[in-house]
């Protein structure tokens, strides 16, 4: 399966507007060496955390593989499995919330340490 160039992916699942878009990768050809992501990020189109959501909303509907988070922080030696039991046991009963959102309410991972998992859960993808 083909994978969809990034900015393609994020007007589609709107994450961004064809707008937004458009701004930030006239930007980035006069840079020539500026990510994308980084561009709508600095231009307010998008939060980071949300960016990098869809980096990994992208590699899960382009069928690559990754740990699940629970499973990256625990091999990452960042928490314990019973850190992530609890906190998998807390979603069923929020099930609005993502585990990110509980690992930081149950005072797991501070939010820079969960910031910095999800960056290299995603750089962790890309060299494989």
């Amino acid at each position: 399966m083909q994978r969809r160039l990034f900015g393609a992916f994020l007007v589609a699942e709107g994450y961004v507007t064809e707008a937004q878009l458009s701004l930030a990768l006239e930007y980035q050809r006069r840079l020539r060496q500026a990510r994308l992501g980084d561009i709508l990020v600095a231009q307010g189109a998008i939060p980071r955390e949300m960016l990098e959501r869809a980096a990994l909303d992208q590699m899960d509907v382009a069928g690559g593989h990754r740990l699940r988070l629970g499973e990256f922080l625990v091999g990452e030696g960042l928490l314990r499995e019973a850190d992530v039991a609890r906190a998998l046991a807390q979603q069923e009963r929020d099930r609005g919330k993502r585990l990110g959102e509980l690992l930081l309410e149950l005072g797991f991972l501070t939010t820079q340490a969960l910031a910095q998992a999800v960056r290299a859960q995603i750089e962790d993808l890309h060299e494989r």
